[in-house]
């Protein structure tokens, strides 16, 4: 009886933990990293994560030294990575447009859907070079 008593005690001790803490996952983390394509710096771009399944996704600008930095606290996981251009800063009132440089990249990357670039994101900050192919 006491050996049965003694299992319960186990038992519950075991789902108050999971309750209290949640199961791990990984827990949550932030990547950053450098974008480059035929080893140059990708630029004028901003750089996407999507987890499709889990509806999770985020975003941050890629630094003319094709850095970039994801503050975000994101679950751990495998995301899919793509780019999209980044919007031009709005000029001072009466100064004409200039035209915006970026990189030229694969189509691919430029679509979630068509995307091959995964990032696998573990707990604590991440750093991740992405290098995109042809």
């Amino acid at each position: 009886m006491a050996r049965l008593t003694f299992m319960r005690s186990v038992f519950l001790l075991a789902v108050l933990s999971i309750g209290l803490f949640g199961c791990s996952n990984g827990g949550k983390g932030m990547v950053k990293g450098k974008v480059t394509y035929q080893n140059a710096p990708v630029n004028g771009y901003v750089l996407n994560l999507i987890w499709k399944e889990k509806g999770i996704a985020t975003s941050a600008p890629v630094n003319e030294d094709g850095s970039f930095n994801l503050t975000d606290q994101l679950d751990a996981g495998t995301y899919t990575a793509f780019l999209s251009p980044k919007p031009p800063e709005p000029p001072p009132p009466g100064t004409p447009l200039k035209k915006t440089v970026t990189s030229k990249i694969p189509p691919k990357y430029l679509d979630a859907a068509q995307s091959d670039l995964k990032v696998i994101l573990k707990g604590g900050t991440n750093e991740i070079p992405l290098e995109l192919k042809d």
